[in-house]
């Protein structure tokens, strides 16, 4: 059984976001939108770049791979995370992830009736979450002029109510994160070549701050990430969680929306190609 364990104080040890993705998959898990068996794997690759002194970490990796086990283990990690934040990061989850947005209308219902009793979302996007799931009922139920809501309408009411997205992937090694970014720059350009410029053309990755020995990470865009899970799919859970900001001093590196791809040198300074 996961130790039941405090949550250890913020330190320069701990990374400040391994909160707020451990309450984002506690909230996917009971949502059902995030399998059990990938939370594991986002334990194991932090591990690669992170100090686990507290082995909480190692009790998330250990733990029985199902629902209430794993939601148990990552409460410790997720205590300090903001509700209202991870409430908006699953909103947006849910409207851009490729497997949610699959979700049938009866199962999309399903999860928003458990994110208005269980979650912080804002009051008026509650409201209409509940209009949703009236509709519905009453259509299931054989009510005279009911008219059940289509899949356009639930993803019409999630673009409403979802927020920006940034996505990180971090390395281990700096020539790991340089060969990433130059197979993404060639890609960006291949297909602003050919013309396709829809999302590609507003593909932006930016570098998190780092010391000298600490890992790489980049944050992509929205459109820079949809072109990674198309092209260097299957791309871990870790990387798929939205971000809404851009941390003040995160240095732009790659910039597809420029007349001419940019890829900046001075920020991209140790990344080999």
């Amino acid at each position: 059984m996961p130790r039941k364990t405090a949550a250890p104080p913020r330190s320069r040890k701990l990374l400040p976001d391994i909160s707020f993705e451990a309450a984002f998959l506690r909230a996917a898990l009971l949502l059902g939108v995030v399998r059990e068996q990938e939370v594991p794997d986002w334990a194991e690759s932090l591990l690669l770049v992170q100090a686990d002194d507290h082995g909480l970490l190692s009790d998330v990796i250990m733990a029985p791979v199902e629902l209430t086990a794993m939601r148990d283990a990552l409460q410790p990690l997720a205590d300090e995370a903001d509700p209202t934040a991870v409430c908006a990061s699953v909103l947006t989850f849910l409207a851009e992830d490729t497997t949610s947005r699959e979700l049938s209308v009866h199962d999309a219902v399903r999860v928003f009736t458990l994110m208005r009793t269980e979650f912080r979302i804002a009051p008026e996007g509650a409201w209409s979450a509940k209009r949703i799931e009236d509709r519905l009922m009453l259509a299931e139920g054989g009510v005279k002029n009911a008219v059940a809501p289509t899949r356009a309408e639930i993803d019409a009411w999630l673009g409403g109510v979802r927020g920006p997205a940034h996505f990180r992937i971090s390395f281990t090694a700096s020539d790991e994160a340089g060969a990433f970014l130059g197979a993404l720059a060639r890609r960006v350009e291949r297909e602003r070549r050919a013309g396709d410029d829809d999302p590609v053309a507003a593909s932006r990755v930016w570098m998190m701050p780092r010391e000298t020995a600490s890992p790489v990470t980049l944050l992509l865009n929205e459109a820079a990430s949809y072109i990674v899970r198309r092209e260097f799919a299957p791309v871990s859970i870790g990387s798929r969680i939205p971000y809404a900001a851009v941390p003040e001093h995160a240095a732009l590196t790659l910039d597809g929306s420029a007349r001419e791809l940019q890829i900046s040198s001075e920020t991209a300074l140790g990344l080999r190609f």
